[in-house]
């Protein structure tokens, strides 16, 4: 048995930190929809379980192609999802969604895939409570065979809890995105008295934010060792550091 990841990172990025796991790059064209199928199509009948991330029409089809390919297999979509995708998915199910133009097609196929193609799916998991009961609400026109509740969870190898202690606040996101809403901390940071603290951004920065970052060096200059951005980090152990 082994676990195979397929990844558009490089191997030399995961791999020191996974030494179980197989990782294979996706197609050339990581960001071709056509690409990642025929990645999923081709590595399908030797994955006994598959996953894949954000319950959307990408992930759906792809699932839909991984058990036609291998009928035995498992399909599993961990939902990544807020209540705002939640209640759009709702919305497009029970055909609420308002449609303007050219996009009542738009809106029919969506509905096709969530409600004709989601029995392809063995597992989907949900990570807040809000999330999962508005799926659930949707009842039986979805028809993944089990939705369940699982939060994120907290990688503990390398956690050492007897350690000293820093006056440190961690955020670890995807810096500027909207689901992040990385300009509300640096509001309440901007008016913050640091008193000795540290505040620490991991992850991959938005190019577009970048400018929000020198306007808040600019009004706080002081903060500039105080708060920093520190950019994508993908070795737990300096993670963990």
């Amino acid at each position: 048995k082994k676990l195979i990841v397929v990844s558009d990172l490089s191997d030399s990025d995961l791999s020191h930190s996974y030494k179980e796991v197989v990782f294979k790059k996706i197609s050339k064209n990581k960001s071709s929809f056509f690409s990642q199928l025929l990645s999923v199509w081709r590595l399908s009948k030797e994955v006994d379980v598959m996953v894949f991330f954000h319950f959307r029409w990408r992930s759906i089809l792809f699932s839909l192609i991984y058990k036609i390919r291998n009928p035995k297999g498992f399909s599993y979509i961990k939902g990544d999802l807020s209540s705002d995708e939640a209640s759009f998915i709702k919305k497009i199910v029970n055909g609420k969604e308002k449609s303007t133009g050219s996009e009542w097609i738009k809106y029919i196929v969506l509905r096709f895939i969530y409600t004709d193609l989601t029995s392809c799916i063995d597992l989907l998991t949900i990570e807040t409570t809000n999330s999962l009961s508005i799926i659930k609400s949707i009842g039986s026109d979805i028809k993944v065979k089990n939705v369940s509740y699982s939060p994120n969870g907290f990688n503990q190898v390398n956690y050492n809890s007897s350690s000293k202690k820093e006056r440190v606040i961690l955020n670890v996101a995807r810096i500027g995105t909207e689901q992040k809403n990385t300009e509300f901390l640096l509001s309440v940071l901007d008016d913050l008295d640091m008193n000795g603290w540290s505040f620490i951004f991991a992850g991959a920065i938005e190019p577009s934010f970048n400018n929000v970052i020198d306007d808040f060096y600019k009004n706080n200059p002081e903060k500039v060792n105080s708060v920093e951005f520190i950019g994508e980090v993908v070795d737990f152990d300096v993670l963990t550091e």
